[in-house]
């Protein structure tokens, strides 16, 4: 790596941060990753996502890991989330140091927990998050100190998420919270928690997840949702929502073999014989 003319070393620096690019008005898609396989998420950054969402809720995932996960995303610049659970809030920090762009907490469903998640993923004077500067994110030290504080102050998105009843009630002062960037709905917990479990059809979730999506929108905070089909991850960008996950890359690999077994199973009249084709 060669030095500059003040000695430091020129650093790579990936393009427009998702701060930006919501800033900007885009609407983002990506994708919950849950397999280890650097090979996986390869395909799936290559395919196009805007980001990914490494999930330490939902898989067997590890810290080093989702460490490869962020390493194999930026071969394409896609940002990647850590989602962690309230109870996991301490692997914020080692998180973001691995370089994550940011992370999402499960069920913030009171002001504690959200408070909880900016003082485990920033740092002092407005978290509570250890300094150091040896660790990935600060390019091994080899960044400015006051370059790297500033970017971890600018760049690290912290995005909650609210999939429960208790998640949509506490709403309107969640939205509150300066430091909480994004508001992420999960519908699949929210139907579980309203008493209709596997269905996010029902009126009593669709209202819910309206209710808190007009919420969010009034108080110009960035609106994000869980879809389960990209139809469905377009109906929430009409809607407002910019920051989409649709399925995991598992949800869609299982899928995509599905549907080439069913297309083989249901093809038209088998060929005629051989004997037939030489003839």
């Amino acid at each position: 790596m060669t030095p500059d003319a003040g000695g430091s070393a020129r650093l790579r620096r990936g393009p427009a941060s998702l701060h930006e690019r919501l800033g900007r008005g885009e609407a983002l898609l990506g994708t919950f990753v849950k397999s280890a396989d650097p090979n996986v998420t390869e395909i799936v950054v290559r395919s196009g996502y805007d980001w990914l969402v490494a999930d330490l809720d939902h898989s067997t995932l590890t810290l080093p890991e989702v460490a490869t996960i962020v390493r194999t995303a930026e071969l394409e610049d896609v940002p990647v989330i850590v989602r962690l659970t309230p109870g996991s809030l301490d692997l914020a920090g080692r998180a973001l140091d691995a370089g994550a762009a940011g992370i999402q907490v499960t069920d913030v469903s009171t002001a504690e927990i959200a408070a909880a998640v900016s003082a485990a993923a920033l740092y002092p004077p407005r978290g509570r998050r250890g300094l150091a500067f040896s660790h990935r994110a600060a390019s091994f030290g080899l960044e400015p100190a006051a370059s790297y504080l500033e970017r971890a102050r600018t760049s690290a998105m912290l995005i909650a998420q609210i999939e429960s009843a208790e998640g949509v009630a506490a709403l309107p002062d969640l939205v509150g919270d300066a430091a909480i960037d994004a508001f992420f709905l999960g519908p699949t917990d929210l139907a579980a928690s309203l008493g209709h479990a596997g269905d996010q059809d029902h009126p009593v979730v669709r209202d819910a997840l309206a209710r808190a999506a007009r919420i969010v929108l009034a108080h110009d905070k960035v609106l994000g949702v869980f879809a389960r089909s990209a139809q469905e991850a377009s109906d929430w960008r009409h809607r407002g929502a910019t920051l989409i996950a649709c399925g995991s890359e598992l949800s869609l690999l299982a899928r995509a073999l599905r549907a080439d077994v069913e297309r083989f199973s249901d093809s038209a009249s088998p060929p005629p014989p051989l004997s037939a084709v030489a003839r």
